[in-house]
């Protein structure tokens, strides 16, 4: 009488396709060895959602949070490792809708390679609310504070290019608060850099100089009255407003 036993070699990735792509791409890995895979790794993400159809085959969906690097198939015999990387794109955008407003408006992005979103920003400006709707599309809101700048989506594939948002103009004061035709008002405020037209209740202002993106100043047109003092930038998707007194006629 004999005993014997098989004898089950280490695992070796010989090749793999695609060479890249984001989470939730279908993955081929060819090789030896993998019957008894157990886990499969791509950069810092592990996953089990792998189906082997050979010894010298199997099939994977790239997990989320996964980083571009070498994949790894683990068996109880070892740990292959390909001797090339699996890529995670970076994201492309391609559109903002919309391209401008407030604070806490909504935006869609769309673009590639979305799907695992981890951070959005608005010149800067981390967003608090952010979801993937899909590998094309994010619903973001800007956050508040919100200034003119690019939008950029980051994933594990890295930062995105970024994409124009124009920011509404917000005013949160203005000196003196009344007084006649004439008189220069100090409006204080935030993206007040491009400002187009300055209104006292819907009559245009003599004049008005742009200090910084934070201040400028205004002249009282003659047939002023009391009402809202507005702001108007290009591509604001409403007017900056705060109300003002009655001017005082002297």
């Amino acid at each position: 009488m004999s005993n014997s036993v098989t004898f089950t070699g280490a695992p070796v990735i010989t090749s793999f396709s695609p060479a890249s792509g984001p989470a939730g791409t279908r993955v081929t890995v060819q090789g030896l060895n993998l019957a008894g895979t157990n886990q499969v790794t791509f950069g810092t993400a592990t996953t089990t959602a792998f189906a082997v159809s050979s010894a010298t085959q199997l099939s994977v969906t790239v997990p989320s949070g996964a980083s571009s690097g070498p994949i790894q198939v683990r068996t109880p015999a070892g740990t292959a490792v390909s001797t090339t990387a699996y890529t995670i794109p970076a994201p492309v955008l391609t559109a903002l809708s919309p391209a401008s407003g407030p604070a806490n408006i909504e935006v869609i992005i769309t673009g590639t390679d979305l799907s695992d979103v981890t951070g959005v920003t608005f010149n800067g400006v981390a967003a608090s609310f952010f979801f993937a709707n899909s590998a094309t599309s994010v619903s973001v809101y800007a956050p508040n504070g919100v200034t003119t700048g690019p939008v950029v989506v980051t994933t594990p594939g890295g930062p995105s290019n970024g994409l124009l948002f124009t920011a509404a103009p917000v005013l949160s004061s203005f000196s003196p608060t009344g007084g006649s035709p004439g008189t220069v008002v100090t409006l204080t405020g935030q993206n007040l850099t491009d400002a187009t037209q300055v209104s006292f209740n819907g009559v245009a202002a003599a004049s008005f100089t742009v200090v910084s993106a934070t201040q400028l100043t205004a002249t009282v047109p003659a047939s002023a009255s009391s009402g809202p003092i507005r702001v108007t930038t290009p591509g604001a998707r409403a007017p900056a407003a705060i109300r003002s007194s009655s001017p005082r006629r002297c």
